[in-house]
């Protein structure tokens, strides 16, 4: 007995367990894509098992890809809400790997599942397309699944808010082994950022030079710096921009809109230089400013002053100075306000038209200007709300973990992460930011690890808080995850609601959502294919008004 299922890409199927059949047929716009599983489930083992699409050119146009399990020892925080999905195993499906699908093989009942995405191309016309997967074992026939696309003739309204997910630089050393900003690099590069974009990202990290994010104080992560600095004399510095400016040109072109500036001060509380690179003298690359740095010295003062001026000069001689972003310092607390204050006071004016960007979640923080973005974690969104603090900003890492806020967690419904987008929409926020798109390393990047089997950086952050790809090592590149696609979802039917409100009005398109029980930051339907049926409905709203 074979089994063929067609199942929504919102779920998860787990190794055992039957899943829930595809209920609404799926939606393409144009120039997007759409995706669906399918789950294959047979009471013996299995060779040279094939799927077939048949459906023109929407068959065509599919990737075919499989989803394979991963481990989370850490899974889930003592004090978790009930809306996940914690498994004795601890094995979740997550990442996407290439695969065969005419050569398959699987074990005796176990689910195999196949995640499905259809590109959408001029040759696929609006309406209704049915889609047959047939499945054949060794050339018998032995059953199938259908499934149903519709295409509406509308594009979709670009992106409203900036979207950023740090990428860790060292990550691609230790897991590629390959050399920094050199050709092997940037054919590395176009993976990760080919699968950063389909999460929705339009910003990115510069490493201008090494980032200081989680290291251990009086530690140090693998250099990755852009900048080539040189020391002529002492407290004289000259700046060549020409890698930064490869490096950026190369991000612009590959669908980057935003540029992030490193912190210029060490994370928890702005007090000592990040690690520079400077060449002295003779010639010798070494490190200049670090832990033993004084952030508020006049050395170091001095030495940021030069910079900023030479970057914002070159940022505003290329266009980029209005797009680009500068951290002062990565989550202060109330306890260290007035150094963190101090050091942005320092450094705000000499980067012009630039604007600072930082994860400040009391509303002290809070700047008061449009050129000041205060990020708060999501479950303080409200007191900013109240406040009418713009621009309006939001981010999760570690927590929240319950009260039904917005993660990525393995052990979450795949649907808790696509509903941020909804969220976006709902309080037209300015940007999204998270910490973690490739960290594969321990917690204070003590070591690296392999992401394949250690997903919580040693049972320290709940399984799937730090990347949200996966190394690919024999494509040289990355493998995307069932979150990524759940963030891309999530994003696509937020600029759904965008296209909706443009054909009626923002209050009809609120009025949307509070139909549907999504009505405030913690509050959306919880059962099983809620999103799905909501989408379907949006579509067609928007099918009406399109006709």
């Amino acid at each position: 007995m074979f089994k063929l299922t067609a199942v929504s890409a919102g779920e998860k199927v787990y190794r055992t367990g039957a899943p829930v059949a595809l209920e609404t047929p799926l939606y393409l716009f144009e120039g997007e894509s759409v995706s669906l599983q399918l789950n294959l489930f047979a009471d013996y083992d299995y060779r040279n098992v094939s799927v077939r699409l048949v459906g023109g050119p929407v068959a065509r146009a599919t990737q075919v890809r499989r989803v394979g399990l991963v481990p989370a020892v850490l899974d889930a925080s003592p004090w978790h809400d009930d809306y996940y999905e914690i498994r004795e195993d601890h094995l979740y499906p997550d990442v996407l790997e290439k695969c065969n699908p005419l050569l398959l093989h699987g074990m005796a009942n176990a689910n195999q599942t196949l995640f499905l995405t259809i590109q959408d191309s001029d040759k696929i016309a609006p309406g209704k397309h049915k889609i047959i997967a047939r499945l054949y074992d060794n050339g018998k026939y032995l059953t199938r699944a259908t499934f149903e696309v519709i295409k509406l003739p509308a594009r979709l309204p670009a992106q409203k808010w900036a979207l950023t997910t740090w990428m860790h630089y060292d990550s691609f050393v230790d897991q590629h082994h390959v050399k920094l900003f050199t050709k092997d690099f940037y054919k590395l590069f176009t993976s990760y950022l080919e699968k950063a974009a389909i999460g929705g990202q339009n910003m990115l990290l510069v490493p201008l030079f090494t980032p200081a994010f989680d290291t251990q104080i009086g530690g140090e992560r693998h250099t990755a710096q852009l900048l080539d600095i040189r020391e002529p004399e002492p407290g004289v510095f000259t700046f060549d921009f020409e890698k930064t400016n490869e490096f950026i040109r190369f991000a612009l072109s590959h669908g980057m809109k935003y540029l992030e500036m490193p912190p210029c001060y060490t994370q928890w509380g702005a007090k000592n230089a990040p690690k520079i690179l400077v060449r002295d003298q003779k010639g010798r690359l070494r490190r200049r400013f670090g832990w033993e740095t004084d952030a508020l010295s006049d050395e170091y003062k001095d030495f940021l002053r030069q910079m900023l001026t030479a970057l914002n000069a070159n940022l505003r001689e290329n266009g980029w100075e209005e797009i680009s972003f500068f951290h002062v310092s990565d989550e202060p607390n109330l306890e260290q306000y007035d150094q963190y204050m101090a050091c942005k006071n320092f450094i705000m004016p000499l980067i012009g038209k630039s604007r600072t960007l930082d994860a400040c979640s009391h509303l002290e923080f809070a700047g008061k200007t449009d050129r000041e973005y205060s990020v708060c974690v999501i479950n303080t969104v409200q007191n900013y709300i109240d406040a009418n603090v713009r621009p309006l900003c939001t981010y999760y890492c570690c927590g929240p973990v319950n009260n039904h806020y917005t993660n990525r967690f393995l052990s979450m419904p795949l649907p808790r992460v696509s509903v941020l987008g909804l969220q976006m929409f709902r309080y037209d926020m300015d940007l999204f930011l998270h910490w973690g798109f490739n960290f594969y390393n321990s917690m204070h990047s003590r070591r690296p690890i392999n992401p394949y089997n250690n997903t919580d950086a040693d049972a320290v952050f709940s399984a799937g808080d730090a990347f949200i790809v996966y190394p690919d090592y024999a494509g040289f590149g990355a493998n995307a995850s069932l979150r990524l696609h759940a963030m891309e979802t999530g994003m696509r039917v937020a600029r759904m609601l965008y296209l909706y409100q443009s054909l009626t009005s923002r209050e009809t398109a609120l009025a949307f959502l509070d139909e549907e029980g999504v009505t405030g930051l913690n509050v959306y339907p919880l059962e099983h294919g809620w999103l799905d049926r909501l989408t379907a409905r949006l579509c067609e709203k928007i099918a009406e008004k399109l006709a």
